[in-house]
């Protein structure tokens, strides 16, 4: 009956359990599909609202806090200054976030390695009962009993531990307590033994020192500092690259005002023209010469603004803004920057650069890991040979402590001590991995010295680039002031009747041409002075981005890795090339290539 009872409260609670699983599927089907729906009846919007909370956009336009999307007829413009987009797109910027990423990847890499530190508990509890008949030879064994009846409690707890010499300390604590049917009246009850055991493996050539044991963790610290630098260079490059598109939407701005102030020059003086030819003092080609001028600069005006769309577009993507979610424009809200005078000094430039640019940077650290690696593989080509020894007090009494005791007092123990020794008939894995890791070493000294040649090449064509650029926009600035004073001529000249419509607009023409040109040279000015910041990799300082001077020492005196343990890294020294041998304006290349082949790497 009670069976029965069981089997039918066990189907309704099964049937109750299913219906709730139905239930809970189903409303949740309908609220991904509701979700769904609101989706595509608004595209963007989850994009929007995660873009409102972390951009600061969203704090300066009232339109992000409506919550609604723009199409075209509801366009709107959001200025922005140069500091404003470039902390937008260091928050938004899918690289800037990828590296970001991998930055975190190796921090957690170091804690991961630095955990060889922590101790390892293990504990064990057991309990045991045996009942079973005694053959004739176990009987007579067990005081002539029939059969064998024990129980048995069982604990063990033990703990364990790497120090750096590489040695592996272990302590362990035996509890058992034992009951049988073989114990005489007088001693009736629990028999406790107990036993409390050190132990320690210490190896003497293959994983022995320090610099062994922490092999892993230098590396894994080195690979974190790479991926510091890594990051640099990559929130570098975006940054360089963002600076170029807003000076190129400040370009294209300017251009297109210049174009509609044209248009409106042209408009005036067709307007004029016409009042003049109707009171017979122009002739009609005048209005048409007008009319002409007038079409043709509107169609530079389109032009212009064209050009002012490719700009944000690619301000835009770099934003990761698609026009899918919104028509909103982006404009540079800062003026075009004035050309001020640059002193190059090329050796300034490479000391700079040498102490603060991430890719060489990068470089110096990859070597400081690969003599790290030819190191520790040259320790696993020794043979291993241990040395152990162990010591454990053995307890025995009717308590706790009374097992105690008699270990600790008594003297009941044991000890060893020993070596084991084992090396691979062979040894072609060791030996590979070793030739493998010098390959590597001398791999990172050739990238090392290829980046050390491209800086100095880079900053000094960059270095030219910037003085060339000067000079031209100097000329171009001159060409300006000429074409204006022309045109102002032409003006008066129009005014008392000694010119006409086609001239003047000539002359205005020409004056555009000589302005774009001049803004040209401007931004080519600007943007060489960039690539000077980007080769020196003061870039970020430049624009306040990063106000810590990262500087990489090939000689380190150690990081503390947990708080019983520090370790200090084994000293890197690299001889670079002697820069001070370049000068200004040029170098000599075999003089380099000397230099280059004399460089050399000692780890110690």
């Amino acid at each position: 009956m009670n069976r029965q009872i069981k089997l039918q409260l066990t189907s309704i609670f099964g049937r109750v359990a299913l219906f709730a699983v139905i239930l809970f599927q189903t409303s949740k089907g309908a609220a991904e599909e509701s979700r769904w729906q609101h989706f595509k009846d608004n595209p963007g919007v989850f994009s929007f609202e995660r873009a409102t909370k972390m951009d600061p956009i969203a704090v300066k336009n009232s339109w992000l806090d409506s919550g609604e999307f723009l199409d075209e007829s509801k366009a709107s413009r959001l200025k922005l200054s140069l500091v404003e987009y470039l902390n937008v797109v260091r928050r938004r910027n899918e690289k800037i976030i990828f590296q970001e990423l991998e930055k975190k990847i190796a921090s957690a890499s170091t804690i991961n390695a630095r955990s060889i530190y922590d101790k390892e508990l293990t504990m064990s509890l057991d309990r045991e009962s045996i009942r079973e008949l005694n053959s004739t030879e176990e009987a007579l064994a067990r005081s002539s009993s029939t059969e064998y009846i024990k129980k048995t409690n069982t604990l063990n707890v033990g703990i364990g531990s790497l120090i750096s010499s590489g040695a592996r300390l272990k302590m362990d604590y035996l509890f058992e307590d034992d009951v049988n049917n073989l114990q005489s009246p007088a001693l009736s009850g629990d028999e406790i033994t107990t036993s409390l055991g050190f132990t320690v493996t210490q190896p003497l050539l293959k994983n022995f020192g320090s610099e062994v044991v922490n092999a892993n963790i230098y590396i894994a610290e080195e690979e974190q500092e790479i991926a510091v630098q890594t990051y640099r260079q990559t929130l570098m490059e975006v940054i360089f690259t963002a600076v170029k598109a807003y000076i190129d939407q400040q370009l294209s701005q300017e251009k297109h005002q210049a174009r509609k102030s044209s248009v409106q020059l042209a408009e005036g003086l067709l307007a004029d023209n016409k009042r003049q030819f109707e009171l017979g003092q122009k002739a009609e080609i005048e209005v048409l010469e007008a009319e002409a001028g007038l079409a043709q600069r509107r169609s530079s005006e389109l032009v212009a603004r064209n050009d002012v769309s490719v700009a944000e577009n690619t301000m835009r993507q770099l934003l990761l803004l698609s026009v899918m979610q919104n028509r909103l424009g982006l404009e540079a809200g800062d003026a075009m920057i004035k050309v001020e005078p640059y002193k190059p000094d090329l050796k300034k430039s490479l000391k700079i650069a040498f102490e603060k640019q991430p890719e060489f940077l990068a470089r110096k650290l990859k070597i400081i890991r690969e003599g790290i690696r030819v190191d520790y593989a040259k320790n696993q080509m020794l043979p291993q040979l241990d040395l152990k020894a162990g010591f454990t007090l053995n307890g025995f009494g009717k308590t706790t402590t009374n097992s105690m005791n008699s270990g600790i007092f008594d003297q009941y123990n044991t000890w060893n001590i020993g070596a084991e020794f084992s090396i691979p008939l062979g040894g072609e894995k060791s030996e590979s991995e070793y030739s493998a890791a010098k390959y590597r070493e001398k791999q990172s000294l050739l990238d090392f010295h290829v980046i050390e040649v491209a800086i100095i090449n880079n900053l000094d064509v960059s270095i030219r680039l910037v003085e060339n650029s000067y000079k031209q926009w100097q000329q171009a600035s001159l060409a300006v002031a000429t074409r204006d004073k022309l045109l102002k001529k032409e003006l008066d000249a129009l005014r008392v009747g000694t010119s006409n419509s086609r001239q003047v607009l000539d002359r205005e023409e020409s004056l555009l041409n000589a302005k774009d040109v001049e803004l040209d040279k401007n931004v080519a000015y600007q943007k060489a002075l960039l690539g000077v910041y980007l080769a020196e990799g003061t870039l970020l300082e430049k624009f306040a981005i990063e106000k810590v001077k990262h500087v990489a020492s090939l000689q380190t005196n150690g990081k503390v890795l947990s708080q019983a343990h520090s370790v200090a890294k084994p000293k890197v020294k690299v001889k670079p090339v002697n820069h001070d041998s370049v000068v200004t304006g040029g170098f000599s290349l075999n003089d380099l290539i000397l230099e280059s082949s004399k460089a050399s790497i000692m780890v110690r």
